[in-house]
């Protein structure tokens, strides 16, 4: 199983389809991710409803939003996330964490939010697209307050590190600039740069120079 997971807006959607084309062929080899082999694509709601069925979580790309267990007001957090339970039950574990400053996943979000909202209005599917509307509402109001993503993202690692028995590994990919680059979450979680956003001569907070050019990470070709 490989979890793809980061909060909505930050590119989940995006990478998988990239990796599954053959666009960062180092990821794929560093992730274990074989073109050639048939994988399946759950969300979480989709594993949810599936779980107490599924036999096998082998060649299953989980895609997974941090934020989930604040827009369900989860007590317990991850813990309290019945879809999370699939990860004790993999036989082989990698995590892929993505990561953009709190700027890019509003831009990103509003990017989601201006489609035209009565192009494909129907009495089917009006209260899901109400639904969603609210939710994506809910969702910039959590990325404009000062350290929200953050907080996330800091439960996400810490319950991802007791996962480390069954996780073979766990790859931070920062995805604010075009090229993507990828870390293991030990280096991640010691640089300096995790919990900001990019800085304004365009490098990622870590001290590596701007432009993207920091040294945290490999660029994914």
């Amino acid at each position: 199983m490989i979890v793809v997971a980061g909060p909505s807006g930050v590119g989940k959607s995006t990478l998988i389809t990239q990796i599954a084309r053959g666009e960062h062929p180092e990821l794929s080899r560093t992730l274990g991710f074989d073109s050639g082999t048939i994988w399946e694509k759950r969300s979480a709601s989709q594993l949810e409803r599936s779980a107490a069925i599924t036999k096998s979580f082998d060649n299953l790309i989980f895609h997974y939003d941090i934020m989930r267990p604040v827009l369900r007001r989860y007590r317990d957090g991850y813990i309290a996330d019945p879809a999370l339970k699939s990860l004790d039950q993999a036989a082989r574990l990698s995590i892929v964490s993505l990561w953009a400053p709190d700027d890019a996943l509003i831009t990103r979000l509003s990017t989601r939010t201006s489609l035209p909202f009565r192009r494909s209005l129907t009495p089917l599917n009006f209260p899901v697209r109400i639904a969603r509307k609210r939710r994506y509402a809910r969702l910039r109001r959590l990325y404009r307050r000062p350290q929200a993503v953050s907080q996330q993202y800091a439960s996400w690692f810490d319950f991802t590190q007791d996962r480390q028995p069954t996780c073979e590994q766990h790859l931070v990919v920062d995805v604010s600039n075009n090229v993507i680059r990828f870390t293991t979450i030990s280096e991640w979680l010691a640089a300096p740069h995790h919990d900001r956003a990019q800085s304004p001569d365009g490098s990622c907070g870590c001290g590596g120079g701007g432009g993207g050019g920091c040294s945290h990470g490999r660029a994914a070709q």
